[in-house]
């Protein structure tokens, strides 16, 4: 298991990763296959992620920047702001850029394949929650319920389209 307790210096590894292994290293990072597809996300993951994001200072305040963004574009039609709108310019573009990139770099250390982004999705999703007084805990019940309803939706979704 990586050591997660002192991330100092975490972009710097990530661009010696980059810079080591190259597109190997990053076509590893996004690897893909049905088995990747299909594997399985525990809540375990996420929870742990979510900790992870919220535990340091630089990333739980990128999230919190993040969640008023969500915002933003909750309140545009489909959840998107097109580059015509005037909110676009306003973007978090170095806060969306910090915490993709923080996800490579966690992905990297756990070995996790990026495609299985739901982690990302779900973990920012839950610290931010957390953050804003939402959800009482990344271990709460509450949370629990509605990630395993959604897991369930996906599985079912995922059978019908085959």
């Amino acid at each position: 298991m990586a050591d997660f307790e002192d991330i100092t210096g975490w972009r710097e590894e990530l661009r010696d990763h980059f810079e080591e292994f190259g597109q190997e290293g990053i076509d590893y990072l996004y690897r893909n296959s049905i088995e990747i597809i299909e594997q399985e996300v525990s809540i375990s993951q996420v929870q742990d992620y979510a900790d992870l994001l919220m535990k340091h200072k630089e990333t739980r305040d990128a999230l919190l920047v993040f969640a008023e963004w969500q915002k933003v574009k909750l309140a545009h039609p489909g959840g998107i702001v097109e580059p015509g709108d005037p909110a676009y310019k306003d973007r978090p573009k170095e806060i969306i850029y910090l915490l993709a990139d923080f996800y490579e770099w966690y992905c990297m250390k756990t070995d996790f394949p990026c495609l299985k982004n739901r982690v990302s999705r779900w973990g920012k999703k839950l610290a931010i929650g957390v953050l804003q007084g939402e959800i009482a805990s990344t271990r709460s019940k509450e949370f629990a319920d509605q990630y395993k309803e959604t897991v369930e939706f996906d599985a079912s979704f995922s059978e019908k389209h085959r």
